[in-house]
């Protein structure tokens, strides 16, 4: 280094201070870095210029969401009536399950139907007068198999909710008048903003199935 460099760099110390000669020998950043710190300098290059005006906060942990699905059910709760003319004919799902010819044609025949449901979050129960019979029951919604006396018969019933809740499904499973096994499900839905309940009635015995559909207004 020549003697008058040395003598340059003596004189502009001299001058102007310490701290203006390294930002000028060093440059802007290494003399940041050295008056503020690290910290201070990484914010005022990385977090933008309001970084600096705020204390330094330890990073944030994530945060974990746990979202809970609660299915909504369907709720059949009213007082609802047989619209015949959208229904279909019960008559074959009465003869697979062993009932005589004059059982048959009064339940085909009867087209004055009324259901009365009450629902809870725990249990479904039924009413239904007609003009043939009056039946009622209460089933448990959890999906636990019961036993009942239906008809005269012991009754295996479960009762659990399906497609998000939008259909609820009672199979019955009992021994017929034939003396023959037999499955009865029946999957009820409503439709038309809740002003239409359908019920699809499946009869299984020994491998033959009849079906019928039967369509309720609500009163």
């Amino acid at each position: 280094v020549s003697t008058q460099s040395t003598w340059k760099q003596w004189y502009q110390r001299r001058v102007h201070g310490k701290q203006w000669y390294q930002r000028r020998v060093h440059g802007k950043q290494w003399y940041q870095r050295r008056v503020h710190g690290k910290q201070w300098y990484q914010r005022r290059v990385h977090g933008g210029l309001n970084s600096r005006l705020s204390p330094l906060k330890p990073a944030r942990k994530p945060v974990n969401f746990v979202v809970s699905h609660t299915m909504a059910r369907a709720d059949f709760t009213g007082t609802w009536n047989l619209d015949a003319a959208a229904s279909g004919n019960p008559e074959a799902v009465a003869e697979l399950e062993g009932r005589g010819w004059v059982a048959r044609k009064a339940i085909a025949n009867t087209t004055n139907v009324k259901l009365t449901i009450a629902q809870t979050a725990e249990t479904f129960s039924i009413k239904m007068e007609t003009t043939f019979k009056n039946e009622e029951g209460t089933v448990n919604l959890n999906g636990a198999e019961e036993e009942h006396d239906v008809d005269g018969h012991k009754t295996k019933v479960t009762a659990t909710f399906e497609e998000d809740g939008k259909v609820l499904l009672v199979t019955h499973r009992y021994t017929n008048a034939n003396g023959k096994t037999s499955e009865r499900t029946i999957r009820r839905h409503l439709e038309d903003d809740g002003k239409t309940l359908v019920a699809e009635t499946t009869v299984t015995v020994e491998g033959q199935t009849a079906s019928v559909k039967r369509v309720f207004r609500k009163a």
